[in-house]
């Protein structure tokens, strides 16, 4: 009986094994050994007990409880403190209070630091995605408490134990947690004016061209990107560099060294494109002719320096007529062989002759190489004793030395007609325009999966295309400084034909559709400059003045026609053309077959088509078409004609001379051609879904460069150019202290900015002017 009572006496009133309901209890007896505890400490004895739940009492009743309860454990604290320590009651107690004490502020510590931590490590996070500097990492880690472990840490920064050690150093060393980050010390050796200088001439000199395709990002040492147009070297690095330390030489300009210059000019990230030798007949009849005096002085019985020497000079003249000849002639030139207006004057017509006002006191080294390797070659072969040796090698000698005099007369020729085209465009008024024509190579028939013996003896269908290009008045508007350059806007027609024997009279027939439908499209554009070649079909007796006919029936006065020299002056009808045959490539490659004209232009509007570029197609009209017999003198030797109101001045150099002047014959003309699928609208505006991952070099780019001197900003768009200027917010990079780099790549982006032209349609304004005129 003694041992039951004993253990009910242990067992908690809320013990839940002896609980009867949800919100009450039964009541064990054990108050009677607690009163006898309470009468021994002289405490007031336990009355009555409650067997309601704690949460289900009133307020009075749990101070009533709580009060006794802490006046009976105060009371029974101090007797047990006396029987413990006698005589040191109030010590012990003082103890337990700062026990009790340092336990709540530790708690309360441990909460703030859990908030800090958490708090630290989003901040921790944030900094190693931006790729904050190492020594920011670590001062934000040196803000944790020591007594963290190291493992600790490392589990929840995801950090190095190098990086907390580093962080215990800094916070040690309070001076240094004050201490700001040092500005990198930039040390700049190179001139700015020599930097700016080589770059200036890779530019000026086209050895540094802008691309129509692709795209060249540049990066500032300082983590900046800027983005242009593809740049590409038209030369190995090493000769754009002899080239230009021949430059600095001619003009008495001290240059950097060839190293720094090769620093820099890898710095640009320029792509390099090697000069084929095929690309004209002067140009590869010129590669051969050196070939061939190279191959006549190996075989000469002569000493091996003198030959070794020989060598050296025919590739110093083959490099010198293939890249830089060209650059160095010009309307004004000091020098004799690179003077155009002397070269090309004819002193027996006075019509074609101006007097050169140059005193022409200039040698040129690389001109006086050429001649004196020639002269040098032939010198040793008149001294050969084997006349059977002799003779051949004479021939191939007076071949080869011809060769070369004409590639020289096809430079300065190609040097004089491209320079009236910059002139031009750059002097045209708002009403004006400057258009290219050309045929593009014949396009074969081509099904999808065809045995080999149906590949041969196919006849080539046809494509005419005819590219625009007229100042973009709209844009100049919204220009913000005085020194802005002029924007322009393109537009490409093609036209395509299943049967075209490309005469005179196709050539005529397919450029009035195409100029036709640049009239409907551009009804402010009055006044029109041409630019071909000089194939036959497009420089015949009667095409000048059956397009002067064409362009009065259009409305359109037409002012110049130039013909280009051989394969110069029509690239960007090359350019469009070799861009929309690769697209319709990839629509054959879909499983389709090419088989007429109408195949060709779906499939060069396939994936969206090329920007600014329109495709129709037309037929040749049998038994129809009309050309009338005129007659011009020495028409297959004229380059320029200017077209006056009664008479036209024909030109065998562009502004060279006064001009042949011949009367209009009033010939008639009627056209062979009809379309039979129109010129839709621009392929910009269509529908259409391109693949996400696209060949960056394979995209059409049009960079637009913000106006404003020293901002970096370009854009593909004009809407997000006009934005950008509304809103000012240029990105100017501040006055620092630049690398040598970074200031040649700030220049050449300035450069770009001054001398390219801008290409870009802005289509939604044109549909919005034709509509209203509708």
């Amino acid at each position: 009986m003694s041992e039951s009572r004993d253990t009910q006496d242990l067992i908690s009133i809320g013990d839940p094994s002896v609980a009867t309901g949800v919100s009450t209890f039964e009541i064990v007896d054990t108050r009677e050994a607690m009163n006898r505890i309470l009468s021994e400490a002289n405490i007031s004895p336990i009355r009555s007990q409650t067997r309601m739940a704690l949460k289900s009492q009133s307020k009075s009743s749990l101070r009533r409880l709580v009060s006794k309860l802490n006046r009976g454990a105060q009371i029974l604290q101090e007797k047990l403190a006396e029987s413990l320590a006698p005589g040191q009651k109030d010590e012990l107690l003082e103890m337990l209070r700062q026990h009790s004490d340092a336990q709540k502020e530790q708690q309360a510590n441990t909460l703030i630091n859990n908030e800090i931590i958490s708090n630290l490590k989003e901040i921790y996070t944030v900094y190693v995605k931006q790729k904050m500097p190492f020594v920011e990492q670590v001062r934000l880690l040196s803000l944790l408490p020591h007594s963290m472990l190291y493992e600790d840490v490392m589990v929840t920064f995801g950090c190095s134990r190098h990086a907390i050690k580093c962080a215990h150093r800094i916070h040690d060393d309070n001076d240094y947690m004050l201490q700001s980050e040092k500005e990198p010390t930039i040390r700049q050796r190179a001139d700015p004016n020599q930097i700016k200088h080589f770059v200036s001439w890779l530019v000026e000199s086209n050895t540094l061209v802008s691309g129509t395709y692709g795209l060249t990002t540049l990066r500032m040492d300082t983590g900046e990107k800027v983005q242009l147009s593809k740049q590409i070297l038209q030369s190995q690095k090493t000769h754009a560099i002899v080239s230009y330390k021949q430059y600095c030489d001619e003009t008495d300009f001290e240059g950097l060294c060839t190293r720094k210059l090769f620093d820099i000019l890898s710095s640009l990230k320029p792509e390099q494109q090697r000069i084929v030798s095929g690309l004209d007949d002067f140009v590869f009849e010129g590669v051969e002719a050196w070939c061939c005096l190279s191959n006549i002085v190996e075989l000469m019985p002569i000493p091996q320096c003198e030959r070794k020497r020989l060598l050296k000079q025919i590739e110093m003249a083959e490099q010198y007529q293939k890249t830089i000849h060209i650059g160095h002639c010009s309307e004004n030139s000091d020098c004799i062989t690179h003077c155009t207006t002397f070269g090309l004057s004819d002193p027996i017509c006075p019509e074609q002759h101006r007097n050169c006002t140059q005193s022409h006191t200039f040698d040129c080294s690389d001109c006086v190489n050429i001649i004196r390797t020639i002269d040098e070659i032939q010198e040793k072969i008149e001294k050969l004793s084997n006349e059977e040796v002799k003779r051949e090698a004479k021939y191939d000698f007076d071949n080869a030395a011809q060769h070369i005099i004409e590639w020289s007369r096809h430079n300065l020729r190609a040097a004089q007609q491209n320079d009236p085209k910059s002139k031009i465009i750059s002097k045209m008024q708002d009403d004006e325009a400057f258009c290219t024509f050309d045929w593009g190579q014949k396009i074969l028939p081509q099904e999808f999966r065809e045995s080999q013996n149906t590949y041969f003896g196919k006849k080539g269908m046809s494509v005419l295309i005819g590219s625009f290009v007229w100042k973009n008045s709209s844009k100049a508007a919204a220009t913000t400084t005085s020194n802005s350059t002029t924007a322009f806007n393109t537009e490409s027609y093609i036209l395509t034909l299943t049967n075209a024997s490309q005469t005179d009279l196709d050539s005529l027939s397919g450029s009035e559709i195409i100029i036709k439908q640049f009239k409907e499209d551009h009804k402010h554009i009055i006044k029109l400059h041409k630019r071909t070649d000089n194939a036959g079909n497009f420089s015949s007796h009667s095409t000048p003045e059956i397009e002067k006919l064409i362009c009065d029936r259009l409305g359109i006065q037409l002012l110049t026609r130039d013909y280009s020299e051989v394969q110069k002056g029509k690239d960007i009808c090359d350019r469009v053309c070799g861009v929309s045959k690769a697209r319709l490539r990839s629509w054959g490659a879909n499983g389709n077959d090419i088989i007429c004209a109408n195949d060709i232009k779906e499939g060069m509007e396939y994936a969206g088509g090329v920007k600014n570029t329109k495709i129709a197609v037309a037929e040749i009209v049998p038994g129809m078409g009309i050309v009338g017999k005129t007659n011009i003198p020495n028409v297959s030797t004229v380059r320029s004609i200017q077209h006056e109101s009664r008479y036209m001045k024909v030109f065998k150099a562009s502004n060279v001379g006064d001009g042949s002047k011949i009367a209009y014959k009033k010939i008639d003309f009627e056209s062979n051609m009809r379309l039979t699928s129109p010129f839709t609208i621009p392929i910009q505006d269509q529908e259409h879904s391109l693949a996400m991952n696209k060949r960056n070099d394979r995209t059409h780019h049009q960079i637009l460069m913000c106006p404003v001197n020293g901002c970096t900003s370009t854009f593909e768009f004009n809407e997000d150019l006009d934005s950008h200027i509304a809103a000012n917010l240029h990105k100017i990079p501040p006055p620092d202290p630049r690398t040598s780099n970074d200031i040649a790549r700030l220049h050449l982006i300035d450069t770009v900015r001054s001398t390219n032209l801008q290409s870009h349609h802005d289509t939604k304004k044109n549909k919005n002017k034709s509509n209203i005129v509708n």
